[in-house]
Formats: structure tokens, sequence, C-alpha cells
């Protein structure tokens, strides 16, 4: 094994750790653990780019790049640990409200993000949603309740307000009710 192959399986091998914790794991972090200096930290970035095996992935950040291996985490838990690891929370909300409402289609349980893997405090929550619906950039963001008081938010481009209405009276009481 030559010095490139030896050095992109330890980059694998802590990659795969990341995955196996079930968090991404940035370029920083890699270039930290193989004690990587600037040049260090431009070569390991592009040795992933050039040599990385297929199982390895990337999303590339405003500030750091984060890899993830796909047979340990599924791509949808892997976009919401980059959306937090961004640090804007609206973005995170808005832009997991229109997957769920485009890919599955479903209104978000708002108390789902003070849950794993995002774990945001009420009161973020609470501040975020209220910028959100005041924004005009989130405009299509828009806030459903069912008879139960459970809040969820859902995308006008994707949901109709009575879909979304009747999709969160279901998973808030109906599916309760009918199991």
């Amino acid at each position: 094994m030559n010095e490139a192959e030896a050095r992109l399986s330890r980059i694998a091998a802590i990659i795969q750790e990341a995955s196996e914790e079930k968090r991404l794991c940035p370029l920083s972090e890699l270039a930290g653990r193989l004690n990587d200096n600037s040049q260090g930290f431009a070569d390991t970035k592009a040795l992933l780019a050039e040599s990385a095996p297929e199982e390895i992935k990337v999303m590339r950040g405003k500030a750091d790049d984060y890899y993830f291996m796909e047979a340990l985490m599924t791509e949808a838990y892997a976009i919401h640990l980059f959306r937090l690891a961004e640090r804007n929370l609206l973005r995170l909300i808005a832009e997991t409200t229109r997957d769920e409402s485009r890919i599955y289609p479903r209104p978000t349980l708002l108390a789902g993000f003070l849950q794993q893997p995002f774990l945001i405090s009420q009161k973020d929550l609470n501040n975020a949603v209220d910028k959100m619906l005041g924004s005009r950039d989130y405009s299509d963001i828009k806030l459903v309740s069912a008879s139960n008081g459970d809040k969820f938010l859902y995308s006008e481009k994707h949901l109709n307000p009575n879909h979304a209405q009747a999709l969160a009276e279901w998973a808030a009481v109906g599916e309760k009710e009918n199991p």
C-alpha cells in the first residue's frame, strides 16, 4: 500500500467512525485528526475528490465540507445533519418542511424539531417559526393545528391548506384512535 492509499484508508476509517456515530465528518475534523497543516488540508480535500470510495459522500457547506458513508447513514438523515451544521435554523426548518411536503406528502410536526437529530430548544424553535411566518423568503411555509393542539408546518408549494389540515389531523389524532 502506497502513502496515498494508506492516507485514504485512514480517512475512510475516520469517516466510517463518524457515520457509525450518526454524525457527519467535517473536513476540518479530518484535517485535525490527521494533524494536517494548510497544505495537508488541501491535499486531503483533493485526495477525497479524486479517489474517495463510492460509498463516501460529501456535502459542501459555506465554511466546511461534510462527509458520511452512505451504507451507514441515509442521505435524508445526512441532509438534516448538514442543515444543522450550517447553523441556519430558518433554512433548516423551511427546507425540512418543504421536503416532507413534497416527498411524502405530509405536514411536519413542529415538536419533531425538539427531538433527534435536531434538538432545537423550544425558545429557538418558537423564534425561528415566528420569523419564518413573517418573512417573504418563507412565504410558502404555513402553520396548521390539529384538534389536539399539535402544530404542524407545511409548504403551500406542495400541499394545499385543506389537505395539510386533514393530514395533520390524521397524524395527531386519527392515527392514534384508529390503530
